[in-house]
């Protein structure tokens, strides 16, 4: 994964990633795919440069394809069926985290 290609891609900066850790299926995955509930992630703080990617990690996601969507300019996600420490193994050491 690019990680500067997430986020707000505009500014080449690697966006905060959020990790939600032990996501389902039915019910942070069904607030992804079919509401706009996370779009409010940038009222409930101040925007980094890079922007913020949602990683919704757990073994109870239905994850056809890692690869991130834009849910706003400076917002992406993505679903991952695997064990945070698994996911934490491919975000390079100069990005930030938040689980």
């Amino acid at each position: 994964v690019a990680f500067a290609s997430l986020g707000d891609e505009t500014t080449g900066t690697s966006p905060l990633v959020v990790v939600v850790a032990g996501a389902s299926l039915f019910t942070e995955q069904h607030l992804l795919d079919h509401t706009r509930y996370w779009d409010e992630v940038t009222v409930a703080a101040p925007q980094p440069a890079g922007g913020i990617h949602l990683a919704f990690v757990g073994p109870d996601v239905r994850a056809s394809s890692s690869s991130a969507r834009r849910l706003s300019p400076t917002i992406t996600a993505s679903v991952h069926r695997e064990t945070v420490r698994d996911y934490m193994s491919t975000v390079p050491s100069e990005v930030l985290l938040m689980i």
